[in-house]
């Protein structure tokens, strides 16, 4: 049996692990947040100009979801990817359409979009709900685009306090989507911890990791999705039932 460390957030981990177990026999997911979600209370922001809101993760639209409830339905929706597009179909927001990116679930996937392109987006009003800190370069690109953009910190994301550690002798694999985690997973877990092979979702972590001196080049999904990481999972116990 293959043991899977999982450190999302809580809530967005037990999702992935009942995904896996729907999936996958013979396969124990064990949830170890290395993040925890601290909700922040949203300034005031005027909706009712705005054109284009932009969720960047579950969270954001978990956070964010009373406060834009019985706003304009003509608003242009964008998720990050397809797991925070189904966090939004869940809760009833009312939008028809949700547009998000096929491959990468990331802001480089967001920015390749058409809808996304200058010539839809210049002079428009973007809302992006966030986390707090996080990589600039959405924002960033979108004004160099021409676009009014403004940030919306609905929650902030913290080192957790766990009341028990995983034994990392029966860890076979640890899934890994965000700098931060990897980051924490370190001070939580010790130099120990970079003994074991990572899961990660994109290229830039893959990187991180070695950089961290990791001893196993990472394995890479196509993106942070469940289904992306659940494919490379079935891969990978493939490749060692067939390799023992």
């Amino acid at each position: 049996m293959m043991n899977i460390l999982i450190t999302r957030p809580y809530s967005s981990g037990i999702k992935l692990r009942d995904k896996i177990s729907e999936q996958i026999k013979n396969i124990n997911s064990i949830i170890f947040p290395a993040i925890d979600i601290i909700e922040k209370n949203l300034p005031h922001i005027d909706l009712s100009q705005t054109d284009i809101m932009i969720f960047i993760s579950p969270a954001a639209v978990e956070y964010s979801a009373r406060h834009i409830k019985n706003i304009k339905k003509s608003i242009s929706l964008f998720s990050i990817g397809k797991d925070t597009a189904e966090k939004i179909e869940k809760l009833k927001l009312g939008f028809d359409k949700i547009i998000y990116p096929t491959e990468k679930f990331n802001s480089e996937g967001l920015l390749n979009l058409k809808e996304l392109k200058e010539i839809n987006i210049k002079n428009k009003n973007i809302v992006i709900f966030k986390g707090q800190g996080g990589n600039p370069t959405l924002s960033e690109a979108l004004k160099a685009r021409g676009a009014n953009v403004i940030e919306a910190v609905v929650y902030e994301r913290r080192l957790p306090k766990p009341d028990s550690l995983p034994d990392l002798k029966n860890i076979d694999l640890i899934l890994c989507t965000s700098s931060e985690s990897m980051n924490n997973l370190i001070k939580l877990l010790g130099e120990t911890v970079k003994e074991k092979q990572l899961l990660v979702s994109s290229e830039r972590l893959v990187s991180q990791a070695k950089m961290l001196g990791f001893k196993y080049p990472p394995l890479l999904a196509q993106n942070a999705g469940d289904e992306a990481l659940i494919n490379v999972i079935i891969t990978s116990i493939s490749f060692s039932e067939e390799h023992p």
